[in-house]
């Protein structure tokens, strides 16, 4: 028989077995935790454990927010919004072949993908390992699909917002880099 805590050590909720390592209310991990609790088994786990206890109710309903590190989300945004000046500034030329016509796809998906792992893994439900080489392969598709599926209506908003936005700095930078250059676009003679 193992020992398990009766309440989190992090944050003191009341512990449900649920053959989870995670608490359900803070989402910390109970690895390598010392528990000054009697034993518990998962039997005296449910018959302690409330249904109307408000830590569970919580719980169950609305989880909290893990902590705000955006530190990733920073760094996406500016390459992000780096790709769009690139691409817009490549576009002055659309004519001519050019690397950057496959390079930029190719970071834009590395940047999505690594974004979505990292960010997922600092939500504490990470990415399963055999599937992030998808997120990176169809990040088109899958990331957006994560925002919303972990953001909701929000997220469905944030990607709109940032589609829109992307797509303004990308036109812009083409006609402000088309006319310091003197590019003509419209058949100029």
């Amino acid at each position: 028989m193992s020992r398990q805590c009766q309440t989190c050590p992090h944050c003191g909720a009341a512990i449900r077995f649920a053959g989870d390592a995670f608490c359900s209310e803070c989402r910390n991990s109970f690895d390598a935790e010392d528990c000054s609790d009697s034993v518990a088994t998962p039997q005296d786990a449910f018959a302690t454990a409330k249904p109307s206890s408000p830590q569970l109710f919580n719980a169950t309903l609305r989880p909290r927010r893990p902590a705000r590190d955006v530190r990733h989300t920073g760094w996406f945004l500016l390459v992000f919004y780096a790709l769009a000046v690139v691409s817009g500034v490549r576009d002055i030329w659309f004519w001519k072949s050019s690397l950057l016509d496959l390079l930029i796809p190719v970071v834009f998906d590395i940047c999505l993908g690594w974004w979505a792992i990292v960010d997922s893994r600092r939500r504490k439900h990470p990415i399963p390992l055999l599937s992030k080489p998808w997120f990176y392969l169809f990040a088109w598709l899958l990331v957006p699909g994560y925002v919303v599926w972990t953001r909701g209506g929000r997220g469905l908003g944030w990607i709109v917002l940032h589609c829109v936005c992307w797509c303004v700095l990308a036109v812009g930078a083409m006609f402000v880099g088309g006319a310091l250059f003197g590019v003509r676009w419209q058949g100029g003679r």
